[in-house]
Formats: C-alpha cells, structure tokens, sequence
C-alpha cells in the first residue's frame, strides 16, 4: 500500500505527460484522491477478514448457546421460528392487538393461575384433596 502512496503524483516526474499550467494542479489533486481512495479501500479488505473471524466466532457462541450445533439444527430453529411468528402475527391479528399487548395478557394470565395453583398445592399438602371435592375449588368452599 506504501508503493501506491509513493507512486509520481507529481507529473512533472513523470516522463510523457504534457499538461498546461492550469490543469497540472487539477489533475495533480484528482490523482492524489483517487490513489488514497485506493489505500483506504484496501485497508477495509485487509480488515474484513479478522472481522469476519470474530463475527463467526461470536455467531458460532450464540447458536451454540440455543442448542444449534450444525447446519440442520439451524434450518430446524429458522423454520420453527418463522412458524412461530407467524402463529403470533395470526394470534394478534385475531385478537385485533400486537405481541406486546399479548406478551402482558400471558404474564397476567399466567400469574393469576400460579396463584390459585399454589393455593390447591397448599390445599393437597395439607391431606385435603380438591379433586375428590368437587369439580372446582368453589364447590369445596361451599362444603366446609
């Protein structure tokens, strides 16, 4: 790259080259630019490949970390994936909301269950089983 930036910009060193006064700075400045555009696009390439490396290596981490260990268990999560996002996108569609909306609806749901889950569980541990009550945990309130 240190040849390109010595190479005669200067064209009065250069043999065969006849310019006029005026062009000779013009043409002086257009060549000093496009030989350092050349350096720079150089050095991005010779960079590129170290990037890449970490690049793969980071990515190789990531898709180890889910599981993903060859080229099939990839095709497998991409599809999956896709699958899954397209039951989101119909699901949110249905629902007339977006994947937020829905996400907190879950959490919601899912903390309300895991309450009166661990209600039955303390119900049972204590050597009374609901299901033997009733069909809910209403008809074994009724009874005692």
């Amino acid at each position: 790259m240190q040849d390109l930036k010595n190479l005669p910009q200067d064209f009065t060193a250069a043999p065969n080259v006849k310019l006029g006064k005026a062009q000779r700075p013009l043409v002086e400045d257009a060549m000093r630019e496009r030989v350092q555009q050349v350096c720079d696009q150089l050095e991005r390439l010779t960079q590129s490949p170290s990037g890449y490396r970490v690049f793969g290596k980071e990515l190789f981490a990531l898709l180890h970390g889910e599981g993903i260990e060859n080229i099939e268990d990839l095709r497998d999560f991409i599809n999956t994936t896709g699958k899954d996002g397209e039951i989101l996108e119909d699901i949110c569609a249905d629902l007339n909301t977006d994947v937020t909306q829905v996400r907190k609806a879950v959490r919601d749901l899912k903390k309300q269950t895991g309450h009166q889950q661990q209600e039955v569980e303390m119900e049972t541990d204590e050597g009374i089983d609901t299901n033997t009550c009733g069909n809910t945990i209403q008809d074994y309130e009724q009874r005692f």
